[in-house]
C-alpha cells in the first residue's frame, strides 16, 4: 500500500502543477503579444496564417485548462485517501481557486485570439510591403541592377569620359 506521506505530497504537487500550468499560459500570452508588437516577420506570419494561429492558440489553452481541471479533480481525491477531507469553507476555497485558474487560462486564450484578429484586421500594411531582399531580387529580374553595373567602368578600363 502507498504511504500517506506520498499521497499528501502528491496532492501538494498537483496544486503546484496547476499553478505552473496557469502561470505558463499567462507568460505564453504575454510573449505572443510582445512578439506581435516587436517582430514584423512574426506579425506578418500571424496575419498570413491568422486562422491557424487562432485555432492553435485556442487548442493549446484548452489543453492547459484540461490539465488544470484534472489537477483540481484529483487533489481532493488524494486528500480523502490520507484522511484529510476537504469540507466547509476550505472545500469552497479549493473549488474557487480552480475556477479562477481556468478563468485565467480562458481569458489568455480569448486575448490571444483577439490579438490575432486585431493583427489581421487593423494592420493592413503589415505584409503588404516588400522586404529589401525582395526589392533587390525584383531589380535584378527587371535588369535595373545589371544595367547600372554595365554603365560603371571596370577597374583598369578607361572610362568613356577619360578616353
Amino acid at each position: 500500500m502507498v504511504s500517506i506521506d506520498w499521497e499528501n505530497e502528491w496532492a501538494k504537487q498537483l496544486i503546484t502543477y496547476a499553478d505552473a500550468i496557469t502561470a505558463f499560459a499567462v507568460v505564453q500570452t504575454i510573449a505572443f503579444c510582445f512578439l506581435i508588437g516587436q517582430s514584423d516577420f512574426f506579425a506578418k506570419t500571424v496575419k498570413e496564417y491568422w486562422g491557424w494561429t487562432a485555432v492553435l492558440c485556442g487548442a493549446i489553452k484548452g489543453c492547459y485548462a484540461v490539465g488544470v481541471l484534472l489537477c483540481q479533480h484529483y487533489y481532493p481525491l488524494l486528500l480523502k485517501q490520507t484522511g484529510i477531507v476537504a469540507h466547509g469553507e476550505w472545500a469552497s476555497v479549493v473549488l474557487w481557486v480552480g475556477v479562477a485558474r481556468v478563468a485565467v487560462i480562458v481569458s489568455c486564450a480569448v486575448f490571444g485570439i483577439w490579438m490575432t484578429l486585431a493583427v489581421r484586421s487593423r494592420h493592413p500594411d503589415i505584409g503588404s510591403e516588400r522586404t529589401y531582399v525582395e526589392e533587390v531580387a525584383a531589380s535584378v529580374r527587371n535588369g535595373a541592377i545589371g544595367a547600372r553595373a554595365a554603365d560603371q567602368p571596370h577597374h583598369g578600363e578607361p572610362s568613356a569620359e577619360g578616353a
